[in-house]
């Protein structure tokens, strides 16, 4: 929702930038609205300003102004912006009507320097002050004459003129009577009270009777330490009379007034400023004087009388400078606290980032250590949210739940969370739904909001694959951003977009907002099966771990960028050579003696050919290896990876997943996360490893401690990372294992759908495997795992057949008969004159054969009236493959 100026903003910007609770017009004062429309600049009703508007152009507005605003054209303009000036005068609202009716646009808040003020200044010359008329004496009925008091030494007229007033109308010295003086001021006498001078003459006979001094009037009007003589002097007096003992003099209570009140004032002064500081502005109060009262307190501080109060109990209780102790409140149960922790680790929540820089320092057991950064993958509210529906028996707030984040789990925009590879099936939809500012619509706060439009109230399966025929087609959200649109009067909408072609860039759209519409629920409807897969694999990887069992393992895997040598001081070619070694780590989860471990496992190789299925299954020996040992006898292995299509998702590792129990005893899994999140563990520890290797190789100048091939890498590897078992895997070894391997990756089968599919699940004893769209999803589809029939049915076998003869060769054969009870076939051989043509030999040759030894049913063609039989191209090829196949016994488990 935006204020009046947010709307006004993204009108003619097409941004905006509204934060904090917005307020209502009736509830700000008129000066506020006035300055706001006036800064500005806003041409529509102000109805409502949210509290950046009201920070920006009320509170803070001044403070940024750094230059005169230059009214008059006094000062030149320059290519940069002109420097700042000092002793600047902010423009005030009477300053602005003022200068209004000189036909000057000022805006309040704005500043003048020097001499544009003085020029202002002189547009309104100052009219004359004439003093009000004196108001005439009061008239005062003289009492009988007084006793002179004025010294014969000092005549009145030799006083100034502003003490002849005094000196006549009472005595400087005893004894001497005012008549004396003359009518003049005997004039002046009677304009004075005749109570003031029985007073004084009263003072002075009683100072003189306990042997003080007159009080002079000349020297009181003078000197100010005069009067505090004076009334050092009555001090004395009473404090004799009084017999108590007084501690200040009259000069030294004045300076203890002089000094409070500036106490005072610094602690108001500081209370102000920290207006935002709760905390500082108690520590301000707490100094004050207890005696003050607390009515005082709020008189002079503009605070509530709670928190004087507050503090003035604080004192009493702590002294000075302490604070209330906070109110203990609800205690969160510690198995709450693990759960929040827990949760921001979750793989969905945060993943680890894989760069060489990407750690942090955090304490640990009152140590620091090292950590892994986690990128957080998405805002608090939202994450706490999502934990409240997970958890609804809990109650946390979201202060709370942001106070619990791990230090290593970071924010985006955070210092190193700049991550490229983002799920486009989610970014495009957000790119799409802020570009439009469809977040104004009540109801949609994100792009994941839409897709409940697309389905039914209580979606299943059928309602995510897109294969249900009930859901709705998102009509009702068509008209809401069509009635958006209207109202905004939106024609034109440009926005982002991820593009694929022969690489991966953000290509800008503008288009009309019908095809806007389009395109969005396009994206939308990839977005509905998208999410729901990425919910369901992480969801089943979380209860995976949950409930590990004795003897199985989840291994996640993901090849690590390759790791570059770094030689410090090296030659400038040495750049442009570009040797690596290639980084393949595990992270495996095992169960033993009832506790679930973590057994990270990295390969290191020279092998950077490819980053495929056969350099993958040669470290796989070595894992299993590292796995047999650390764990004893192993049930069933999952593995957890990314959708590669190179390296994991393809028929050569399904065929591989199928094969898991005859290679290695144990039978397998194999389970994909979503496109674009399959980032986990492993990318910590590729990062560890090239982060300390990297930062060795910038100490190490002396050619011994330098690494420049994989098998330093690796030597190095095991001698500083203790915390991690390093295995290393020649490019000899994976060419060695591609040789093994070759029988049978040529024949694997291509697997329908396994694009879409994200579980693989090896069917025992047929040797097939059920694919499925999701890990729990209980449907699925059986694929064949070769493209060739490693096993024929024997009631099948009948007409041209291709069987193996020898360990060496093959041979095409008509079937002449069947032996059903010990499934035996009798064979009449044809002799091969090519590689694809055949003859029959003397019909008195026969071969006996078993079912096992039949490797192809074959249909020849025939030439010379039945003399000659040739096969077909698909089918000799076929036959060799079958026969390697064969004779590797592939098929045995």
């Amino acid at each position: 929702m935006f204020c009046t100026l947010g709307k006004y903003e993204e009108r003619n910007t097409g941004a905006h930038s509204c934060e904090g609770e917005i307020t209502l017009r009736e509830h700000l004062n008129p000066t506020d609205i006035r300055l706001i429309r006036l800064r500005s600049e806003c041409k529509k009703h102000i109805k409502s300003v949210c509290a950046r508007h009201y920070r920006k152009f009320v509170e803070t507005y001044s403070s940024h102004v750094v230059t005169c605003c230059n009214p008059f054209q006094h000062h030149k303009e320059r290519a940069k912006k002109r420097p700042k000036a000092r002793n600047l005068k902010e423009i005030t609202l009477k300053m602005r009507d003022d200068g209004k009716e000189k036909d000057l646009n000022l805006i309040p808040g704005q500043k003048l320097c020097v001499s544009c003020s003085v020029h202002f200044a002189s547009l309104f010359p100052k009219k004359k002050n004439v003093p009000p008329p004196a108001e005439p004496p009061p008239i005062v009925s003289p009492k009988e004459p007084q006793t002179a008091l004025s010294s014969p030494s000092v005549p009145s007229s030799s006083l100034p003129p502003s003490q002849q007033a005094c000196t006549s109308g009472c005595q400087d010295e005893p004894g001497v009577n005012l008549s004396r003086q003359g009518s003049d001021a005997q004039a002046k006498v009677d304009q004075k009270d005749a109570s003031y001078l029985e007073s004084l003459n009263s003072l002075n006979e009683w100072l003189s009777s306990v042997g003080k001094n007159p009080v002079s009037l000349r020297k009181l009007s003078a000197s100010h330490t005069y009067l505090e003589k004076v009334l050092d002097d009555i001090r004395d007096v009473l404090q004799k009379c009084s017999g108590k003992e007084l501690s200040d003099t009259v000069a030294e209570t004045s300076m203890k007034a002089q000094l409070y009140e500036e106490m005072v004032l610094q602690l108001k002064k500081y209370f102000i400023r920290n207006k935002s500081d709760k905390k500082a502005q108690m520590l301000a109060l707490s100094v004050l004087p207890k005696s003050l009262s607390v009515a005082k307190v709020i008189e002079q501080f503009d605070t509530s009388s709670h928190r004087v109060r507050k503090v003035k109990a604080t004192v009493e209780e702590k002294g000075i400078l302490s604070l209330p102790e906070v109110q203990q409140g609800r205690k969160l149960p510690e198995e709450t606290i693990t759960k929040v922790r827990d949760f921001f680790y979750r793989m969905d929540v945060s993943r680890e980032l894989p760069g060489k820089k990407d750690t942090i320092s955090v304490i640990e057991n009152k140590r620091r250590v090292l950590k892994r950064k986690r990128l957080v993958l998405g805002t608090l509210s939202q994450l706490h949210k999502d934990f409240l529906k997970e958890n609804t028996d809990l109650k946390i707030s979201a202060s709370k739940f942001a106070s619990l984040r791990p230090k290593e789990c970071v924010l985006a925009g955070s210092p190193g969370t700049h991550v490229v590879c983002v799920c486009t099936y989610h970014q495009n939809p957000k790119l799409m739904f802020r570009a439009a500012g469809l977040h104004n619509i009540d109801g949609l706060s994100s792009e994941v909001d839409c897709l409940k439009y697309f389905l039914c109230d209580n979606p299943t399966e059928s309602c995510h694959l897109r294969s249900c025929e009930n859901c709705p087609d998102g009509l009702q959200l068509q008209e809401m951003i069509e009635l958006y649109f209207a109202e905004e009067m939106i024609e034109d909408i440009k926005y982002n977009q991820w593009k694929s072609t022969d690489r991966s860039e953000m290509a800008s759209i503008t288009c009309s907002g019908e095809e806007f519409i389009d395109d969005f629920f396009k994206q939308l409807q990839l977005l509905v099966t998208h999410d729901f897969i990425a919910h369901q694999q992480s969801s089943f990887y979380r209860e995976k771990m949950k409930n590990l069992e004795e003897g199985e393992v989840i291994i996640n895997a993901d090849f690590a960028e390759n790791y570059t040598y770094v030689i410090q001081e090296s030659a400038q070619s040495h750049y442009f050579s570009n040797k690596q070694a290639t980084i393949h780590p595990f992270m495996c989860y095992g169960k033993k003696d009832g506790d679930i471990v973590k057994l990270p496992f990295v390969i290191i190789s020279d092998y950077t050919e490819k980053h495929d299925t056969a350099a993958f299954s040669s470290f796989q020996v070595k894992l299993m290896n590292f796995l047999t040992l650390n764990l004893g006898s192993l049930k069933k292995v999952y593995y957890f990876s990314d959708g590669s299509a190179a390296q994991y998702k393809n028929r050569k590792s399904v065929a591989n997943t199928w094969f898991h129990f005859s290679d290695f005893g144990v039978s397998a899994e194999w389970h994909f996360f979503a496109t674009s999140h399959g980032k986990c563990a492993c990318d910590g520890l590729g990062g560890t490893v090239k982060r300390v290797a990297y930062l060795h190789s910038l100490r190490a100048t002396n050619p011994g401690e330098q690494i420049t091939n994989a098998i330093e890498l690796f030597n190095f590897s095991v001698q500083k990372i203790k915390s991690m078992t390093f295995e290393l895997v020649t490019s000899d070894d994976v060419k060695n294992h591609i040789k093994k391997m070759e029988v049978r990756f040529s024949t694997a089968a291509e697997i329908d759908g396994i694009k879409s599919s994200h579980a693989i699940i090896p069917s025992p004893n047929n040797y097939t495997v059920f694919v499925k769209p999701y890990s729990n999803s209980p449907n699925g589809n059986v694929r064949k795992i070769s493209a060739t029939e490693l096993q024929i049915q024997f009631k099948d076998v009948r007409g041209f057949i291709i069987y193996a003869r020898s360990n060496e060769q093959w041979n095409l054969g008509y079937v002449e008969d069947t032996d059903e009870e010990v499934e035996e076939i009798t064979v009449n051989p044809l002799k091969a004159e090519t590689p694809l043509s055949f003859e029959f030999q003397d019909n008195t040759v026969h071969e006996l054969i078993s079912c096992s030894e039949v490797l192809l049913l074959v249909q020849p063609r025939v030439f010379k009236k039945g003399q000659v039989y040739k096969l077909l191209a698909k089918d000799l090829k076929a036959a060799n493959e079958t026969f390697k196949v064969w004779k590797s016994k592939l098929h045995v488990i």
